[in-house]
């Protein structure tokens, strides 16, 4: 597939904020929602929703633990002061990591815009994957782990084999959700998860970041994907 070529923006005369798949200068011409496919909106509402929820969470903590410290100091002449200046410490860390929580946020319509183009202009690949969701402590994490290629497919050299992607809107995770139930009555092990077929488009950065379609579900990988998986 061709793509245009990275150019020097016709208004502001730089190159470093003009991306180099779709040629648009992001600086002179913001993307907004509206401009994405309604799949990919719908990515960009949960994540804008998500990015404000982490901020205010971040931002508040801090003064509700002050004030806290103030209640309990105000009933009892026991309270350490050193106790207050931790508190306080702790309250522009957390403010600094919601800040820095926003600000890195602010590529995420870039980065759905991109997708959004290597989706509509890229050669796909079909495979059949399984989806997977591997809770952890605090959050859960989503995987593809693609299980085998249609016949004359190829897989990009050095890709690993599982995409992890961003946790999907309820319209979009509707196509890999099954009901175990109906799986036992079919026949099949309902602890076994089911066998999809897909079609994957990658970005030609050679960074792996990839959008998954699988039935009427669009999946997109996270971030983290773009820094590694390929071999020079």
């Amino acid at each position: 597939m061709s793509f245009p070529n990275p150019t020097q923006c016709p208004i502001c005369h730089k190159s470093n904020n003009t991306d180099s798949l779709t040629g648009r200068c992001t600086r002179c011409q913001p993307i907004r929602i509206d401009e994405l496919p309604p799949d990919f909106q719908a990515y960009a509402r949960s994540a804008r929703f998500q990015k404000y929820k982490e901020f205010a969470v971040g931002a508040l903590i801090g003064p509700v633990l002050i004030f806290i410290y103030f209640f309990y100091s105000a009933f009892s002449k026991s309270a350490p002061q050193g106790f207050l200046w931790l508190l306080i410490g702790g309250s522009v860390i957390f403010l600094g990591l919601s800040v820095r929580t926003l600000v890195r946020k602010k590529d995420l319509l870039t980065r759905y815009y991109r997708l959004a183009y290597v989706m509509q202009h890229g050669k796909p690949i079909d495979a059949e994957m399984q989806y997977e969701v591997v809770s952890g402590k605090s959050s859960s994490r989503r995987f593809f782990n693609v299980s085998q290629l249609a016949p004359g497919q190829t897989w990009p050299e050095g890709v690993s084999h599982r995409i992890e992607v961003d946790i999907p809107p309820r319209s979009e995770a509707k196509a890999v959700t099954y009901d175990p139930w109906k799986r036992f009555f079919e026949g099949f092990n309902p602890a076994d998860k089911p066998k999809l077929w897909g079609k994957v488009y990658f970005d030609t950065d050679r960074s792996g970041s990839a959008v998954i379609c699988i039935h009427d579900g669009l999946f997109l990988s996270v971030s983290e994907n773009n820094a590694v998986k390929f071999s020079r």
